[in-house]
């Protein structure tokens, strides 16, 4: 029998220099046997998200945690 397990969680903004915008990101990790999925939800005031143009190539980037505004880390 497969066990299946839900997490739900709200990121939060971080740091004192960094305001709180009208948004909030929150979503739910699920965990059927082996296998992990998260899910998330952007609400609020979208028009405050700055997002860069689609790479036409992406590449991978050092240090990404400086200038962006979401991460999500396993443990």
């Amino acid at each position: 029998m497969t066990t299946f397990t839900c997490q739900s969680f709200a990121l939060q903004p971080f740091g004192p220099n960094h305001p709180h915008p009208a948004i909030a990101i929150e979503g739910q990790v699920f965990r059927r046997g082996t296998v992990l999925t998260m899910t998330y939800l952007v609400s609020g005031t979208l028009n405050d998200l700055s997002l860069p143009p689609v790479s036409p190539q992406p590449q991978r980037r050092d240090q990404l945690w400086e200038t962006t505004c979401f991460e999500f880390f396993w443990a």
